[in-house]
């Protein structure tokens, strides 16, 4: 029996709660006030949950998905240890946030030290049911990205991580990044159908997620019912949000999401919805679950992610590595880049990279190219595709999935039947020499390709481009009196100056000093006025690009 001694020095209203020593336990107790029975028969119970993280701080502790009797309504308390005072208490939470606590109990405050427990009890007499507790949960940043997610309704869930995304997490995966409508890499991926490839991956098809993972379909699926929703803006796929029962997990008070490289957040529906700067846009997709799952080897269906089945034994990660026979021949054919080539690349590449954290929201790999830095890279990259191609793989190896899109772009045309090697290799045979399942990720796939790409160019040369004119140069009007236009088109990007000669006189006239330019067309104006020349008089025009020369004459008239 306990017993509670209280010395009150202040006139008030003061609250008793008792509460059984173990958790789960149940039953009732008789409570005297000064000797005086005040309650007879009191219902006590509750459980008492350990918190194992070691968050401090401004932390959230919350009970969600009520369910019971009309009665259903949590008490939540927190505390340091078992036997100790509580440190905070909430019975039912409200907030000028968007989501609707209602009878749900929520402390979220920064609270003294590490908080080992939390007790959560019913609130009154008759009520019976079950709640999700969480623990600990800081707040979530992500908030900021959104323009109609309130700060008070954002929870972080998990980490921020680049390992995985919204659509992986969507899907119960955790070890690899999945964008399947824009990824040839991606084993799901259906060439001009992205809605058909998000079909597949969320169905199993033509291959497993993970053993265990759950099949969903849209078909039947409605506002209503959905565990997932697909998200779009503008017409492009954006985004995918989870919730309970999804994949055999709770999924937090409302939704959850893992956008892009940023942490896994807890958030009411339409949290994320909006145009700038998110441009998720809207929901507009459903999925519900079929009831069945991926087949494993023997067990119960039910697991939850990936990295639970590889923990289970039933499968393991996927990893690709080149051979040493491919290193070699990179190493070589890296060599063999001229120093102009590997420059601009990798100052272009370096000056994308850095734009990367301004778009760590998004997961579609397309959305990091759609900036100037972006558009700058690609295009330099397709105007020396066969020059930069071993750059393109040094870099790829350093392990992003950001950059599936790039290798695509430089070898889908030449060598796109050797991915399609890859991708039919592994679904006819999708399991290590154990018989364990590997979780195939598009990044893997991207080395395999790249391995394939070395062994059939047998020489250890950069593949060597058909021979095109570096640049083409077109002067008018010709004869000139006062001023004329040269015309500079360059293929690739390039150091250009141009210089005018009085071929009389030996009079020179600077039009362009030495810049570096993208490849492309540019038109600069010569004004010849102040050359002394005398009608009939020859100027050289002298055009270098790089260290190639050119000149060409022109006729000056009256």
């Amino acid at each position: 029996e306990s017993r509670l001694t209280v010395n009150i020095t202040t006139t008030g209203s003061y609250c008793l709660v008792a509460r059984p020593y173990f958790s789960g336990a149940n039953g009732t107790t008789n409570i005297y006030k000064d000797g005086v029975l005040t309650n007879v028969a009191t219902p006590i119970g509750g459980r008492l949950h350990l918190n194992t993280s070691t968050n401090t701080g401004d932390l959230n502790f919350f009970t969600c998905k009520l369910t019971g009797n009309a009665n259903a309504d949590t008490r939540l308390f927190t505390l340091p240890y078992n036997a100790s005072p509580f440190s905070g208490y909430n019975d039912d939470y409200s907030t000028a946030g968007d989501y609707q606590w209602g009878l749900q109990s929520r402390v979220k405050n920064n609270l003294p030290g590490i908080q080992y427990y939390t007790f959560v009890c019913a609130f009154g007499t008759g009520t019976t049911g079950t709640a999700d507790t969480y623990m600990a949960c800081p707040n979530s940043n992500v908030y900021s990205y959104f323009v109609n997610l309130k700060q008070n309704d954002a929870i972080e869930a998990a980490p921020a991580t680049g390992n995985y995304n919204c659509i992986s997490w969507s899907g119960g995966v955790t070890t690899y990044w999945s964008w399947p409508p824009y990824d040839p890499y991606n084993v799901y991926y259906l060439t001009g159908n992205p809605l058909g490839s998000f079909d597949r991956f969320y169905s199993n098809t033509p291959v497993k997620r993970y053993s265990g993972a759950a099949n969903y379909t849209r078909t039947g699926a409605n506002i209503n019912n959905a565990v997932v929703d697909l998200w779009a803006y503008s017409g492009a796929y954006t985004h995918a949000s989870v919730r309970k029962p999804g994949n055999d997990h709770p999924h937090g008070y409302d939704w959850e999401s893992k956008p892009g490289n940023t942490a896994r957040t807890f958030h009411p529906r339409n949290g994320l919805n909006g145009a700038a700067p998110s441009y998720y846009g809207d929901v507009v997709g459903y999925y519900i679950p079929t009831g069945t799952f991926a087949a494993r080897a023997s067990g119960t269906n039910g697991i939850g992610t990936d990295k639970e089945a590889i923990d289970a034994g039933y499968d393991v990660a996927d990893k690709a590595a080149l051979s040493t026979e491919a290193t070699n021949k990179l190493q070589q054919m890296n060599s063999r880049v001229s120093g102009t080539i590997t420059e601009m690349f990798n100052k272009l590449y370096d000056t994308w990279q850095a734009t990367w954290e301004a778009n760590k929201i998004q997961s579609n790999p397309l959305r990091y190219y759609q900036n100037a830095e972006g558009e700058a890279l690609l295009k330099y990259c397709r105007e020396n595709r066969s020059e930069v191609l071993p750059l393109v793989f040094s870099r790829y190896l350093q392990g992003n999935t950001i950059c599936n899109h790039l290798l695509s772009e430089l070898t889908m045309e030449q060598y796109g039947k050797l991915l399609d090697e890859v991708k039919n290799e592994y679904i006819a045979n999708p399991y290590d020499r154990q018989g364990r399942y590997i979780v195939n990720s598009a990044y893997c796939n991207g080395i395999r390709h790249i391995e394939k790409i070395l062994r059939e160019n047998k020489t250890t040369a950069a593949i060597t481009p058909a021979p095109v004119d570096p640049f083409t140069v077109q002067v008018a009007p010709n004869p000139v009196k006062d001023a004329f236009n040269i015309q500079l088109d360059i293929k690739q990007t390039s150091t250009i100056s141009i210089q005018l000669v009085n071929a009389q006189t030996s009079a020179t006239k600077t039009v362009k000093t030495a810049t570096t330019l993208l490849a492309g067309t540019y038109r600069f104006a010569a004004d010849i006025r102040n050359m002394n020349f005398v009608p009939g008089s020859l100027l050289t025009v002298k055009v270098t690009v790089n260290d190639v020369t050119r000149t060409y004459k022109v006729i000056t008239t009256e």
